[in-house]
Parts: structure tokens; C-alpha cells; sequence
């Protein structure tokens, strides 16, 4: 850790995004997994609209590194 604490802001913050799809792949998921992975996926297309405080502050730090 680097000494900041996350905002949980998003749904499944304990999940990552691999566990969160073979949550879908096995059927045990639902539609708000779904919506998550959706919108994790446009974050990492760069898509900081919909970017949770937490995902903004880490982007902007490590454009400062």
C-alpha cells in the first residue's frame, strides 16, 4: 500500500475484475456484476467519466510519477 486509503465508491471493490467475470462465467453472477465489469472495462479504455474517486486520484498520481 502507499499509505492512502480507497474510496469504495464502486460495487464489488473486493473483487477484481478476473473474479468478478468467472463469477459471470459459472452463472453465480448478476446484473450488477455485470455493470461493473462494463464499467471497469471503459476505465481501462481510458473513459475517466465513469472513474470512481479512488481510480481518478491513481491515475493522476501516476502521471505524476
Amino acid at each position: 500500500m502507499d499509505g492512502y486509503s480507497t474510496f469504495n465508491t464502486a460495487p464489488y471493490t473486493a473483487y477484481t475484475t478476473a473474479e468478478l467475470q468467472a463469477k459471470m462465467d459459472a452463472g453465480t453472477g448478476n446484473e450488477k456484476m455485470a455493470g461493473e465489469i462494463a464499467r471497469r472495462a471503459l476505465v481501462r479504455s481510458g473513459d475517466m467519466s465513469v472513474a470512481t474517486p479512488g481510480e481518478r486520484l491513481r491515475a493522476i498520481r501516476a502521471a505524476q510519477a
